[in-house]
């Protein structure tokens, strides 16, 4: 899987990504989508099929929307690529993954994701979500998008954690697409 993120977790887009997902400011989902479309413009991958990083029930349901989906839909009609929230689901209810360590986020995730095989076989496929911390979540979907038969997977995101022991320097290198 090759994941790649617009910017670091921080300043603005910290800000932007927590008013959009945790204070219901969904007005900014096109101008936070338009971070994705210039990076997706930037590699030029082949993708058949773009997929959202999918919330459970119970957290959609206090949410009240996935915010990945909202990020995913302006990607997939800018570039008239097909959007699927079938291919795969969340099929456990799973602890919320801030606060949690690498170790922790991942076994959280272990069986959390079921993909439809008819859906996603031989697909070469993208998917979106708001904030990669460790990539756990990402990691675990496309483990179960390849057991179901998928050919390739890209993913972005619109900002990537960093460690905080890292100089300047380091979080650049370690951030660029």
């Amino acid at each position: 899987m090759t994941i790649r993120s617009y910017t670091t977790y921080q300043g603005p887009i910290r800000e932007a990504i927590h008013r959009f997902k945790y204070q219901k400011d969904i007005a900014l989902c096109e101008s936070l989508a338009i971070y994705l479309i210039e990076l997706f413009n930037r590699y030029k991958w082949e993708v058949d099929l773009i997929l959202p990083v999918p919330l459970s029930k119970e957290r959609k349901k206090e949410r009240g929307y996935n915010q990945s989906f909202l990020l995913a839909r302006p990607l997939s009609l800018h570039f008239m690529l097909p959007i699927s929230t079938k291919a795969i689901s969340r099929t456990i209810h799973t602890n919320t993954q801030v606060g949690l360590s690498a170790q922790q986020r991942t076994e959280n995730l272990t069986q959390a994701f079921q993909a439809q095989p008819s859906l996603v076989a031989g697909k070469r496929i993208l998917l979106i979500d708001d904030v990669a911390t460790t990539s756990s979540t990402l990691t675990a979907i496309a483990r179960t998008l390849v057991g179901a038969g998928a050919k390739q997977i890209f993913a972005l995101t619109l900002a990537r954690s960093v460690l905080q022991s890292h100089t300047h320097q380091e979080v650049q290198q370690n951030t660029q697409p």
